[in-house]
C-alpha cells in the first residue's frame, strides 16, 4: 500500500492579549483558533491594559513556558507589543507567521480614543508592522458587569462562558476570513500595507450576528481620573486611574463602531496606520 501524503501544514498563527496570560478570553481564543492553525501564545504575565505601544526599554524580559494551553504557550514579564517582537524575532525558531492575532480582550476597544490607548490594538499593530496581516478582537462586556469579570479573569459562569467560547468561534472564523483575503487587504502594498483589523464583537454574539464594516467614533476625551479625597498636602493633587462615566461622542455616524455594537453587530475597523497623516490636513 503506498503511503499517503503528508498533511498539508496548518498556517501558523502568533497569539497574544494585553489581559495577561491568565485570561480565559485568551485562552478561549486559543482553543478556537487551534481547531484551524496551529497556534503560538506569548502573552503578558500579568495585565498590560491601557498601555498603547509601549515597549520595556528597561530592564530585562523573562519568557517562560505556560501550560493550560492547547498549542505552545509562553508567558512574557513585558508589554503586547513586547510580546509580539519577541515572539517573531525569538520564540517561533525562525518560523513567520501567516497571521498575527491579539485577543480576545475583556470589554471592547472602539471609538477613537481607546483604540488608541489599547494593548490590544497595539500587539496586532507590531504585527502589521512587521509586514503581516494582523487583527485584534475585543468582546463587549455589560459596565455593570466589567469589574467582577476583570476580577475573574474574564470567567463568567456556565451560560456567559458559553458566549465567550460563541465569540471565540466568530474570531476564528474571521481570521480565516482575513486570510482567504490577503491579496488585496496587503499584498497590495509588498506586504506592507500596515492595516490593523480591529474587530470589537457585542456582549452577546453567535454563529448568525452580523458582520459590519465601520469607521472610529470620536470625541473630546473626558478626564480618566479620580481626584482622592483628604489628606492632601498643599501643592500636592493625589489622583487614582477611575476611566470615565460619560462620553461625548461628536462623530457617531451610523457606520460607526460603536454604533454598530449598540445595535448588537460585530464591528470590523480597518486601521491603516500607513494612512493616518491625512494629506489635507492642516
Amino acid at each position: 500500500m503506498p503511503t499517503p501524503p503528508p498533511a498539508p501544514a496548518r498556517p501558523l498563527a502568533l497569539l497574544s492579549n494585553d489581559d495577561g496570560v491568565d485570561s480565559f478570553f485568551l485562552l478561549a481564543l486559543a482553543e478556537a483558533l487551534a481547531a484551524s492553525l496551529e497556534v503560538v501564545v506569548v502573552a503578558p504575565a500579568e495585565e498590560q491594559s491601557w498601555v498603547g505601544r509601549a515597549m520595556t526599554r528597561h530592564g530585562e524580559l523573562v519568557a517562560r513556558r505556560a501550560g493550560g494551553f492547547p498549542c505552545e504557550a509562553w508567558s512574557l514579564t513585558g508589554r503586547p507589543a513586547d510580546c509580539v517582537n519577541v515572539g517573531l524575532h525569538h520564540l517561533l525558531g525562525g518560523r513567520r507567521p501567516a497571521v498575527v492575532v491579539s485577543g480576545m480582550n475583556l470589554g471592547y476597544n472602539a471609538t477613537l480614543n481607546l483604540t488608541l490607548g489599547s494593548g490590544t490594538v497595539a500587539a496586532a499593530t507590531e504585527g502589521a508592522l512587521a509586514g503581516l496581516p494582523a487583527v485584534a478582537f475585543s468582546l463587549s462586556i455589560p459596565p455593570d458587569e466589567f469589574e467582577r469579570v476583570a476580577a475573574a479573569r474574564g470567567r463568567r459562569g456556565a451560560e456567559w462562558d458559553a458566549v465567550t467560547r460563541a465569540a471565540a468561534a466568530r474570531c476564528r472564523d474571521l481570521t480565516l476570513e482575513l486570510l482567504a483575503e490577503s491579496p488585496t487587504s496587503w499584498e497590495r502594498s509588498g506586504g506592507l500595507s500596515h492595516v490593523v483589523h480591529n474587530v470589537n464583537l457585542p456582549a452577546r454574539v453567535d454563529a448568525h450576528t452580523p458582520v459590519v464594516h465601520t469607521t472610529l467614533a470620536r470625541g473630546p476625551m473626558p478626564s480618566l481620573f479620580e481626584r482622592l479625597d483628604g489628606g492632601e498636602e498643599e501643592g500636592v493633587a493625589r489622583l487614582r486611574f477611575g476611566f470615565a462615566r460619560a462620553w461625548d461622542y461628536t462623530y457617531l455616524p451610523e457606520d460607526a463602531d460603536l454604533a454598530a455594537l449598540r445595535a448588537g453587530a460585530i464591528s470590523r475597523c480597518a486601521l491603516d496606520w500607513a494612512r493616518v497623516a491625512s494629506p489635507g490636513a492642516r
